[in-house]
């Protein structure tokens, strides 16, 4: 089947579900050509397997040139590259649709004037206010937890959202699997006061501006998915912001959701020099 005979189908197939004014195959974007592209294969039931391969293997290679630098949409590319099965490249469709498509559930507010989540998958560079949070050091993961809540309930402090847990410089998550400390945020500077707190383990700071480089991720990566993430993070570094690659400081990671969450939404980040 054709190239041209290919579009046709699929713009016919969805032309009962799309106004006769849309563009044409050629004039649409790769994010349209997904949405139609997956149309035609749920109603396509009498295309043939080898045409809904060719018809999936088309828009896979839209989508690459289009959002190959989305590091989730990428690693679907990848895992489809050289299948040649119509059940394979389908379900690479589904999975980059997700990627496009997800917005995180936001389960606690944001702290004052804390920028948005990002896209899932994209790279980009986010600044933070200053900011004030109870850190809890040296203790395991779930101990942390439970240590910052009994900290948050004793001072009346409502949950807001993301946690922080941080690495430090020398202890990143090719070696670590779970970071050094972990932090609650407050909403507000205004909110409680800095220093100790009554329960041991946990400091109230304030946090300085910062600007990161950051990436979206839905469920919690695992201690080599974290390692990929960091070294793909210092590459676009080193190729978009040269001066600041041999000054990044330690990875970060932001949680904005509890485990019961089946989408839970994460920010991998590596805090970008200061530069005042």
């Amino acid at each position: 089947m054709t190239k041209t005979l290919i579009f046709a189908t699929m713009l016919s197939v969805a032309a009962t579900v799309q106004a006769a004014d849309k563009p044409r195959s050629d004039d649409l974007t790769a994010s349209q050509a997904l949405e139609l592209t997956l149309e035609a294969l749920r109603r396509g039931e009498a295309m043939e397997e080898s045409a809904q391969a060719q018809l999936a293997e088309q828009t896979l290679e839209r989508l690459r040139k289009d959002y190959g630098h989305n590091i989730l949409v990428n690693e679907t590319l990848a895992g489809a590259a050289g299948k040649t099965d119509a059940s394979s490249l389908r379900q690479a469709l589904w999975e980059i649709a997700a990627t496009l498509s997800f917005q995180p559930v936001m389960q606690a507010p944001l702290p004052e004037d804390f920028p948005n989540p990002s896209t899932l998958g994209e790279i980009v560079v986010k600044t933070y206010p200053s900011y004030r949070r109870a850190t809890a050091v040296n203790v395991n993961e779930n101990l942390a937890f439970f240590t910052l809540f009994a900290h948050i309930q004793a001072k009346r402090i409502a949950m807001t959202a993301p946690v922080e847990m941080n690495w430090n410089a020398s202890n990143g998550p090719e070696k670590a699997a779970t970071a050094n400390t972990m932090s609650f945020l407050y909403q507000s500077q205004k909110i409680g006061e800095v220093g100790n707190s009554v329960l041991p383990g946990v400091k109230v700071v304030d946090m300085p501006p910062q600007t990161v480089v950051s990436v979206g991720l839905t469920g919690k990566p695992n201690p080599t998915q974290l390692a990929q993430y960091e070294t793909a993070l210092r590459e676009w570094v080193k190729a978009n912001r040269a001066e600041d690659a041999e000054d990044l400081g330690p990875p970060r990671l932001l949680g904005y959701n509890d485990p019961r969450q089946p989408k839970q939404y994460w920010e991998f980040q590596l805090l970008l020099p200061s530069r005042e």
